[in-house]
């Protein structure tokens, strides 16, 4: 595990600083990017994280290690839904599934995101993008529920609390939330007409949320933070 490396190592700098300086950093998350990238609550739960885990890399690993099965379990579900909305047998459904899932998962790349703690965030973006795809499945399906539209809406957002790039996921949900809006106005998806409000409803805060969280990523200042920070704390660096 690479602890002390890249944000991670500035999260376990704090998380042994004194109080005041540590939630004078936690305060600054709030007010800064990093390297215009607006991850607030990301940082703030890494910090949280960092001060229970500490220099642990057992804990740090089995994060990265429960994260990345959900993530697993999530695109499982995805694809096996995709399957089932396009009318494939539930067996085949599985298996596609499965065959996109394994080798995702398995392949040596993972290695790399578990060994970087700070790359649970990208572990999350995905996992995030994924749930926001799956919601939007189950919501056009047969019988619809208004809950899908706003996990849909709001896990589309929260890949921003994520990666920078969840920006475009976020505009992507919103576009599909906005379409199926004129579309029930248009007597289109049936289905869906008697929760045309719901839809409306998701798709206005998920744009509210999204343009605020880009104007913040656009104009607030760039934090100064060396990647490094952590590995010289603990006097590990050259």
């Amino acid at each position: 595990m690479k602890l002390f490396r890249a944000e991670s190592g500035y999260s376990l700098r704090f998380s042994f600083a004194p109080p005041p300086e540590r939630d004078a950093y936690a305060a600054s998350l709030w007010r800064t990017t990093n390297h215009r990238h607006y991850l607030p609550l990301a940082y703030w739960g890494d910090l949280q994280f960092a001060r229970l885990a500490g220099i642990r890399p057992a804990i740090w690993r089995g994060r990265q290690m429960f994260t990345l099965t959900c993530v697993a379990v999530i695109t499982f579900l995805f694809f096996r839904t995709l399957a089932r909305n396009l009318e494939l047998e539930p067996t085949v459904a599985v298996a596609l599934g499965a065959a996109v899932t394994i080798p995702l998962v398995f392949q040596p790349l993972m290695n790399e995101l578990i060994a970087w703690p700070v790359l649970f965030f990208h572990l999350n973006w995905i996992f995030f993008t994924f749930l926001s795809g799956y919601s939007l499945l189950r919501f056009v399906s047969d019988s619809p529920k208004a809950i899908w539209a706003w996990v849909a809406a709001l896990s589309g957002y929260f890949t921003m609390n994520c990666y920078g790039i969840g920006f475009a996921v976020s505009l992507s949900v919103i576009a599909t939330l906005a379409g199926l809006a004129i579309a029930t106005k248009y007597d289109r998806f049936h289905q869906l007409l008697h929760l045309a409000g719901a839809i409306r409803s998701a798709a206005l805060v998920a744009a509210l949320l999204t343009f605020l969280h880009f104007m913040a990523m656009c104009f607030l200042p760039i934090a100064n933070n060396p990647t490094e920070v952590g590995t010289r704390f603990f006097g590990l660096g050259q």
